[in-house]
């Protein structure tokens, strides 16, 4: 095990907030003799505090070799014949019995990003019993817009012509990338909103827009994004950067273009696209001040994707090799999406510029647009 393995699991059990509340709503969640399900047990932790809660047996799936010291915890802390391990996915596995409880802790900063929904989505399918319980049991997604230096930082880099270097390609990338950040490197400087409410084991999309009103002057470099659980009725969780409560968990920036030096009066209409089951998330932001319009950026993690031209033909089925003029005039359509130029202006520029496309040009077209639609689904 390495040294940041260490350090991780360290951390999960030096969080007091987050097992003092997971405790009190497994207590109140399971009945003697439930069957539970730990699902990315590690260190079985989670897996003990059910068993403590009167849980009959716990199976903890985790896909690692931490499962070998997680059953010797559970042997010396005398729940030998409660844990039972199981090595592999909790989406492939299969277990003799269903489960009357499923808990979970791979809870992303923006909840989705670290996978619960997706593995309490095929468990509620799988391994629960029907009107089974999900420990949480649903969360709401909240969204500010905050002053982070240090994470615009890291984004600007990139347009700063580092060694001389103009690596602006790359400073594209960062400016559509999801990141993670210590909640205490931003500071929230409007009120936040709630985005959506969400069951634990929904992939349904989230599509929600805000508005920012600003109170006093301030600089944005971005959206910051963070939740509130409910592991069980009335006991909750959160990673709110403001929350004398809060757990040890990061919370998601999302860049905006540049910083915005905004004032009293401006406002920020942010809408959020999120698509839990393809792990994709597009934020667009406006900017207004009376009753003028001071900017327009979409971003989206399909555009922070390192994707090559070759990687795009492989995707649809060629060889680069073999690109047919067809081909090509998919591959520059797709090198123009952007997030901003819409599907019909990409359409039209691109023919223009390939008049001596094949003669069949009403399918070139269709190809075209079903290719756009595919790759840009989430930005578009």
């Amino acid at each position: 095990m390495s040294s940041s393995e260490l350090i991780e699991h360290a951390g999960y059990f030096r969080d007091s907030r987050k097992l003092a509340a997971y405790q009190q709503a497994l207590d109140d969640v399971i009945q003697p003799g439930d069957v539970v399900i730990d699902l990315g047990a590690g260190t079985g932790l989670l897996g003990m505090m059910a068993a403590r809660a009167g849980a009959a047996r716990v199976y903890m799936i985790d896909w690692g070799s931490i499962l070998g010291p997680a059953q010797e915890i559970a042997d010396r802390n005398g729940y030998a014949e409660r844990m039972i391990p199981v090595r592999g996915s909790s989406t492939e596995v299969v277990l003799p019995e269903l489960a009357d409880v499923v808990i979970c802790d791979q809870i992303g900063g923006f909840v989705y990003d670290a996978g619960v929904l997706e593995y309490f989505e095929d468990a509620r399918r799988r391994l629960l019993k029907p009107g089974g319980t999900l420990v949480p049991a649903a969360f709401t997604l909240y969204l500010a817009p905050v002053s982070a230096p240090e994470a615009r930082a890291d984004v600007d880099i990139w347009a700063a012509s580092p060694a001389g270097f103009d690596t602006t390609a790359i400073h594209r990338l960062a400016t559509n990338t999801e990141w993670r950040i210590e909640a205490s490197k931003a500071a929230v400087v409007a009120l936040p909103a709630p985005i959506a409410t969400l069951d634990a084991s929904s992939l349904d999309p989230v599509a929600n827009s805000v508005t920012f009103e600003f109170d006093a002057p301030a600089s944005v470099d971005g959206l910051l994004g963070w939740f509130d659980a409910e592991l069980a009725p009335g006991v909750h969780l959160t990673n709110a950067p403001d929350s004398p409560e809060r757990m040890q968990r990061w919370c998601n920036f999302y860049p905006v273009e540049r910083s915005l030096d905004v004032l009293e009066g401006d406002t920020l209409t942010v809408a959020i696209d999120l698509r839990p089951k393809s792990q994709h998330i597009t934020w667009s932001v406006g900017w207004n001040r009376d009753e003028s319009v001071l900017g327009r950026w979409r971003h989206s993690t399909l555009l922070g994707q390192f994707i090559d031209p070759d990687d795009l033909l492989r995707a649809q089925g060629a060889s680069p090799l073999e690109m047919t003029p067809e081909g090509q005039v998919i591959l520059a359509g797709l090198a123009k999406v952007d997030g901003r130029t819409s599907m019909t202006d990409i359409v039209e520029a691109v023919l223009s510029e390939h008049r001596d496309a094949p003669a069949e040009s009403t399918r070139v077209r269709s190809s075209l647009e079903r290719s756009l639609a595919k790759w840009t689904r989430v930005s578009s």
